[in-house]
């Protein structure tokens, strides 16, 4: 199943712990940025293995979800085969 949700606010109201999950977050959001949810965040949802995707990444950004922790930072376009492999990976870890 997949959920979407317009914000990092959104999405930590809605999230249920315990669910067998990855977030896949972009870094630009409506209010706080993808990264700065994961950096400021101490509850549940930050065991979720984490796949980011942007269309602005750079070495500086890359090196901070490096440093979070995120499993995989790629970059738009992504092809639905590297995505889905990614997905795979965290649900293996989930």
């Amino acid at each position: 199943m997949v959920e979407d949700y317009q914000s990092s606010e959104e999405f930590a109201r809605a999230y249920v712990p315990g669910r067998r999950a990855c977030l896949i977050l972009d870094l630009h959001l409506p209010g706080a940025s993808g990264l700065d949810y994961l950096a400021n965040q101490d509850d549940a949802a930050t065991e979720l293995p984490v796949i980011v995707i942007t269309g602005r990444g750079d070495p500086g950004t890359r090196a901070r979800a490096e440093r979070l922790g995120v499993l995989a930072f790629l970059d738009k376009p992504v092809s639905s085969e590297i995505l889905l492999a990614n997905i795979k990976q965290a649900l293996g870890q989930a």
